[in-house]
């Protein structure tokens, strides 16, 4: 069970005004209200898969901002995690001095890569997000902490999010990969890319049928379920993962309670009547997101590019039947995204620091160098957001 939810205010607000309270769970807040506020894109911090991490982990507290209408503004915290590097800014910003060994208050869902505060975008609630800056910076201070970071933010949202405190500051620090889904399919998505990558790309589909394999798609039943587990602690297992099948259970058992299994939906590999390999996605709003990868190696002879067809091919196909629009693919690997039709947006910490803020012209050189060896690595992958002359 849940600890109940506790309110660090107890007094009413005056009327009219927009306040700020704390809880130490996202089960106190209405789910409907919430989600009204979240974008397709941050579905890692919607309420289920916010409630889903609690039963997996534990309770943490979220800061939530009110007016007269109800909610305006919210976010979940943590505590983050210094000894991965995901989780890390000393990993992130090793050319950038700063105090990025001490610990900070970290805004954002648990271990999340992608992060957007919720916040609606009226008058109110830009009023309403300055007051959370205000308190997540408070909160800071009064636990003794070197600041505030809000990590994995897309650019576009951390400038606007920063524009609202006088002391926070935009730094580039990683990258994501989506995929626009077109309204033509996968056909008409792979016309318009270049040869090469054409090329390739119906070469590995072509490999991948050619060893019998079939693709389907599929909700998780409670059959399935079993198979997915074991194909996913496989293949973290080959990744260097020291968790197996139990840790998948409780990812499963977790989404369960908090019914954010509702949201998923799988793309199988199946091979003379087996499941040999699946990709799990969850559908949110128009958004299509992926988040885990299973495969059987035990029999694997020649490569089939089972990873490419159903987390990168699949999708191009299937999303445009169910009113999809865009296919995430998070941080990892962005160099085979991008070469099979993924763009490759920039990631931004907003960093409120409890001291001194740093100096404006080593951020912009830190932000200048992201760029720079963004610009370098994937040429005409990348978004739009990587050439706007604020961050630089």
């Amino acid at each position: 069970m849940l600890t109940p939810p506790v309110s660090t205010t107890t007094s009413l607000p005056p009327f009219g005004a927009v306040w700020a309270r704390w809880f130490n769970s996202i089960s106190s807040l209405d789910h409907h209200e919430w989600d009204s506020l979240v974008e397709d894109s941050n579905f890692f911090n919607s309420y289920r898969w916010l409630q889903s991490l609690e039963y997996f982990s534990r309770p943490r507290s979220v800061l939530a901002a009110f007016g007269p209408g109800g909610l305006l503004a919210g976010c979940p915290i943590w505590e983050g995690q210094p000894d991965d590097p995901l989780f890390a800014p000393s990993h992130w910003f090793t050319e950038l001095s700063g105090p990025w060994k001490e610990k900070f208050l970290w805004v954002g869902a648990y271990r999340s890569t992608h992060n957007e505060l919720i916040c609606g975008h009226g008058a109110r609630h830009q009023e309403a997000l300055a007051l959370l800056l205000h308190e997540l910076q408070n909160k800071a201070n009064h636990d003794g902490l070197a600041g505030v970071l809000l990590p994995y933010m897309p650019l576009k949202r951390a400038l606007y999010v920063a524009s609202h405190h006088p002391d926070a500051q935009v730094l580039l620090h990683d990258a994501e990969a989506s995929q626009h889904i077109s309204p033509g399919g996968l056909d008409d998505t792979i016309s318009s890319w270049k040869k090469h990558y054409r090329t390739r790309t119906r070469a590995e589909i072509n490999a991948f049928h050619n060893q019998g394999n079939q693709i389907e798609w599929s909700p998780i039943t409670p059959v399935l379920e079993e198979i997915l587990v074991n194909l996913v602690a496989m293949n973290r297992s080959k990744h260097g993962a020291t968790t197996g099948a139990s840790w998948m259970r409780k990812v499963f058992m977790s989404q369960h309670q908090s019914n954010v299994i509702d949201h998923s939906i799988v793309a199988l590999s199946r091979n003379k009547g087996k499941i040999n390999a699946a990709t799990i996605f969850y559908r949110f709003g128009n958004s299509l997101h992926a988040r885990y990868f299973g495969s059987d190696y035990t029999a694997e002879e020649k490569d089939d590019f089972r990873y490419f067809v159903l987390s990168y091919y699949a999708p191009l196909r299937y999303a445009p039947k169910h009113g999809l629009k865009t296919s995430h693919l998070s941080v990892s690997a962005l160099d085979a995204k991008a070469k099979r039709g993924g763009c490759i947006e920039p990631l931004a910490t907003v960093a409120i620091f409890r001291k001194e803020k740093l100096a404006d012209d080593l951020v912009k050189k830190h932000n200048f160098a992201v760029v720079n060896s963004h610009q370098n690595r994937f040429r005409k992958h990348l978004a739009s957001e990587w050439f706007n002359d604020g961050i630089i």
